[in-house]
């Protein structure tokens, strides 16, 4: 194969496509889970409640047919999301 026919990394027109029914806080929280941190620490982190991060990940579980949050990391990992460091 030549390079051009070589399949390349998703474009940043794929991510944002991939990620459009996700709010930004929506994909702050994975980014946050993909760092393993915890609801209390991404609480923390992002300066809102526990519950609220809670209600968040139910949220992008929902949107994204995730199960647990090892599918919701998988999705997001496979959708170019990175951790906040």
């Amino acid at each position: 194969m030549t390079q051009a026919q070589q399949p390349q990394g998703p474009t940043p027109a794929d991510l944002v496509a991939a990620t459009a029914d996700l709010s930004r806080r929506e994909i702050q929280i994975l980014g946050c889970l993909l760092a393993g941190q915890s609801n209390k620490s991404i609480a923390r982190r992002l300066e809102i409640t526990e519950s609220t991060v809670k209600m968040h990940f139910k949220n992008v579980m929902r949107k994204i047919g995730a199960q647990n949050r090892t599918q919701a990391a998988v999705w997001a990992i496979q959708r170019g999301i990175g951790p906040l460091t």
